[in-house]
């Protein structure tokens, strides 16, 4: 049995309405188009690259958040540079440097639990230790006598009542209230005594020797600890020590940026004064740096050499330059388009993003290419016979590339978003100026007729 024959519906929309309405207005076409690229352009050099990182990953992480959070708001950023060096004398001197530096908030080392002098702490510790030798302490032990003691307590009283009046008076009101707390002690204290009978005084008379003993031991370790050594590195806890130095024993240091790390002006400047710090500074602002100026004259590069492959490749391939030019209009016309659209759309270029730029390259000059080979092969024959033949192939090869990057959109990764975003932009872009640019170029020029 024969089949009956079925026509594509790219086939019927194309080949009997489209290709014929394409160049109906050529001039008109031309001069929005101009337009429409000049804008295009203009807008282009405001677009951004953000080289923000966090920026990349899916919104609303609460491990970005926290980060964030630590970095902007917090004197303790999770991203700052860090030096080891080997004596205590070389992380004074990158204390002091750093000090001296804009861009470096403060500097963490071990340093912040050891005195700055070591001489001058003995000057308290000596003024400490005489006070402490000027204790009066009995060791003899001989008694308690409960007429002396009220006596002293009353004394004492007197004392404390005339301490606080004056702390009150001179509006000293936290001393006061201590002051007052004590002299409420002492009042509680004379009246135990005062209620003391002779079996309470005899048991206090046998614990006074043992209080005179406890009293002697306390005074002779406070003497000891005034007469020790001020605290070294060996001194201080592990888990002090485990932060701030390696397992092989060197000493390390922090320098806390007092800006974003993810704005490459400060960045620079912050590593600069960093290594200017140390040439040993190391940690994630001066890796981020380095790794972010290779990927960006990295991408430079691969456009810079991609365009120029592709120039070459079709000179040799048409021979002329003439053709070679008007293969290149839609990709041209169509990357200005693409950046014009970004700008609109407040994307950014980032690490993500960037590779777009190379595929769309490769990408967008198939249809040019296909466009002018039509075009030299039957182009006698009219512009819209070049479209009906050619345009059904690049529409449907363009649409089916446009999904397929385009899906990329969809991603919650953001990075991996923009970069969908980006290649659907710039394959669409490529796909309107060479399907409907070029050929009224060409018409409009007189090169081929409608």
């Amino acid at each position: 049995r024969t089949r009956a024959q079925v026509t594509a519906a790219m086939d019927r929309l194309w080949l009997e309405r489209g290709a014929a309405q394409v160049c109906r207005f050529p001039r008109t076409v031309c001069v929005v188009a101009l337009v429409i690229t000049a804008v295009a352009l203009w807008a282009a050099f405001g677009i951004r690259f953000d080289t923000n990182i966090l920026k990349l990953v899916p919104a609303g992480l609460e491990s970005v958040r926290y980060q964030e959070k630590m970095m902007y708001q917090s004197e303790f950023s999770p991203v700052f540079s860090v030096v080891a060096v080997d004596h205590l004398e070389e992380l004074a001197g990158i204390r002091d440097r750093a000090e001296r530096m804009e861009t470096i908030s403060r500097v963490d080392s071990l340093l912040r639990f050891l005195p700055v002098d070591p001489a001058r702490a003995f000057v308290p510790l000596d003024r400490l230790a005489g006070l402490i030798r000027a204790l009066p302490v009995d060791p003899t032990g001989n008694g308690v006598d409960a007429a002396g003691l009220l006596e002293a307590l009353a004394g004492l009283e007197d004392r404390l009542a005339g301490a606080a009046d004056d702390a009150f008076g001179a509006g000293l009101g936290g001393i006061a209230g201590a002051l007052e707390e004590a002299l409420l002690i002492v009042e509680e204290t004379g009246a135990v005594v005062e209620a003391a009978g002779p079996d309470v005084v005899s048991r206090w008379e046998a614990a006074v020797p043992r209080v005179a003993a406890w009293v002697g031991r306390g005074r002779a370790e406070l003497l000891a600890a005034c007469v020790s050594s001020p605290p070294g590195a060996s001194d201080l806890p592990d888990s002090i020590r485990n932060r701030f130095m390696t397992r092989s024993g060197r000493f390390l240091a922090f320098l806390q940026p007092v800006g974003d790390v993810f704005d490459p002006v400060y960045l620079a400047v912050y590593v600069k004064e960093c290594r200017e710090v140390s040439g040993e500074s190391t940690g994630f602002p001066i890796v981020f740096h380095h790794a972010s100026r290779r990927i960006t004259s990295g991408f430079y590069r691969a456009v810079t050499v991609g365009a120029v492959l592709v120039f070459l490749i079709l000179l040799v391939d048409y021979r002329r330059l003439g053709p070679t030019v008007l293969a290149l209009v839609p990709l041209v016309v169509g990357m200005i388009w693409m950046l014009g659209s970004m700008r609109l759309l407040q994307i950014p270029f980032n690490f993500a993003n960037l590779v777009a730029v190379p595929l769309i390259i490769g990408v967008g000059i198939d249809n040019g290419v296909h466009v002018v080979h039509r075009l030299l092969y039957e182009g006698e024959e009219g512009m819209s016979v070049v479209l009906r033949h050619t345009g059904r192939a690049i529409l449907i090869a363009s649409l089916t590339t446009m999904i397929g990057f385009g899906s990329l959109a969809l991603a919650s990764h953001r990075g991996m978003s923009s970069l969908g975003i980006v290649l659907l932009l710039g394959v669409g872009s490529c796909l309107l100026t060479s399907m409907v640019v070029l050929p009224n170029l060409l018409v409009a020029t007189g090169r081929v007729r409608r």
